[in-house]
């Protein structure tokens, strides 16, 4: 387990903007108090009042019959036998990986996407191993061909999967490389629960996925991480570990309901507005020093309720996202990241390279004044954070792939607020701010 210091890396987006009310930026006011949430999930009135019937509950049985029917819920919705839950994804990731070392001693490296989550790295440093990033094809986010082929596989104990924003990576081609070669496949589906590849849900693929319910995520109960696997073993290791683990204390409990209730409300513009100048929302952190601890059970109702409506969810977005791509493309130098193959995607949010980095930074700045959404996602490459290097693998190659990514990226929401107008305003800025961008070659 390490004991590093958390690193609090800013990025560019709503998060970074100056709150000043009525400030201009070129042809684009600063919008007052309306701003879209960058994701989120649409939490009906019903909805909660449900949940907050069995969740407020002096008994902890409606919570608990939940639990068990979102579990079994993603039994049969995703084919496996064994499914567990803790507090938080990285949580769930930390232990797998302990426990897979457990199975190849000696292998000490976990291969990443050099353009991912940083709770992804700092999983791997709390399990006691080292990060060996690999670079990614900027036009599907997905490891790059040569980066694999050039991978050191005897010193590895497993590859993740990246899948970001709901775009599946070419996970039947990954899982037969980590097979051929010994190495673990984690297939990371934080961000992609509904997606497919190959007729197969992603999230399948490797010895164990994962899914979060954390807010932003294509379901959401606040916080909480969900692990499938089909290995017996595997899952009773897990699962012994996990019932050691504390549970959350009734202040947390209090605080996580209260959060929850008002993170429903936060989706609507004027609200979110008025919270992001109170609150700092949205920032990058890197902290392998996370707490580890069971799911919170009286969040479960949330979570299947909101299980229930996957489907349409992701219809949803993906609609919003097909607007805005077809409402976007055609512009110079704009280019869309995107899955390849037989892969069908979720569209959590809406990835968007920019021309170069100094287009996107504009970019940025007009879409925040204009309330509009877009965030620059993960702002380093894993290899640029700083705080990673005395955790990184020796003889790690270059990234530049991942490096391109975080310099020109920029995401855009597909959550059910993003109503045609503001559909016509993030076109409108997008035209003004690259008409003299340059595009390169």
């Amino acid at each position: 387990m390490s004991s590093g210091n958390g690193a609090r890396i800013p990025g560019r987006g709503f998060e970074s903007s100056p709150p000043g009310e009525g400030v201009g930026l070129g042809a684009f006011p600063v919008s007052r108090l309306r701003t879209l949430p960058p994701a989120g999930t649409p939490i009906r009135a019903a909805e909660v009042a449900r949940w907050a019937a069995r969740a407020l509950s002096p008994s902890l049985g409606p919570s608990l019959r939940a639990r068990s029917a979102f579990e079994e819920g993603v039994r049969q919705r995703f084919e496996v036998p064994h499914v567990l839950m803790m507090s938080s994804g990285r949580g769930l990731l930390s232990l797998l990986l302990e426990e897979l070392a457990r199975r190849r001693p000696g292998r000490m490296e976990v291969a990443i996407p050099g353009y991912t989550c940083y709770s992804v790295a700092a999983a791997v440093v709390r399990a006691g191993l080292r990060v060996r990033p690999l670079d990614i094809d900027p036009a599907t986010l997905d490891y790059a061909p040569e980066a694999l082929a050039g991978l050191q596989a005897d010193r590895v104990l497993a590859i993740v999967s990246g899948n970001l924003f709901g775009i599946p990576g070419d996970l039947s081609a990954l899982e037969a490389f980590a097979r051929k070669r010994g190495i673990f496949l984690v297939d990371d589906a934080a961000q992609s629960m509904g997606a497919t590849v190959d007729g197969r849900p992603v999230g399948t693929f490797g010895t164990a996925g994962l899914f979060s319910l954390d807010k932003g995520k294509n379901i959401t109960s606040l916080r909480g991480g969900v692990l499938v696997t089909r290995d017996d073993d595997l899952s009773r290791r897990l699962a012994e570990r996990i019932d050691a683990l504390p549970g959350a204390g009734f202040a947390e409990v209090g605080g996580d309901l209260v959060r929850l209730a008002g993170f429903a409300s936060l989706q609507e513009p004027h609200l979110f507005g008025v919270v992001r100048r109170i609150v700092r929302l949205g920032e990058t952190v890197y902290d392998p020093d996370f707490p580890l601890e069971r799911y919170p059970d009286r969040l479960a109702p949330m979570a299947l309720l909101l299980f229930r409506r996957l489907d349409e969810l992701n219809r949803d977005r993906a609609e919003r996202g097909r607007s805005l791509r077809n409402r976007l493309e055609g512009l110079p130098g704009v280019h869309f990241p995107s899955a390849q193959g037989k892969s069908a995607g979720v569209a959590l949010r809406l990835p968007v390279l920019a021309p170069n980095a100094e287009a996107r930074d504009r970019l940025l700045d007009a879409l925040t004044a204009r309330g509009l959404g877009a965030t620059a996602s993960y702002p380093r490459s894993i290899a640029d954070v700083d705080a990673l290097g005395p955790h990184l693998a020796t003889g790690m190659l270059p990234t530049p792939g991942a490096v391109d990514v975080a310099a020109r990226i920029l995401t855009l929401p597909t959550h059910s607020g993003v109503e045609i107008s503001y559909q016509e305003q993030i076109c409108e800025v997008f035209g003004a701010m690259l008409e003299d961008a340059s595009v390169p070659t």
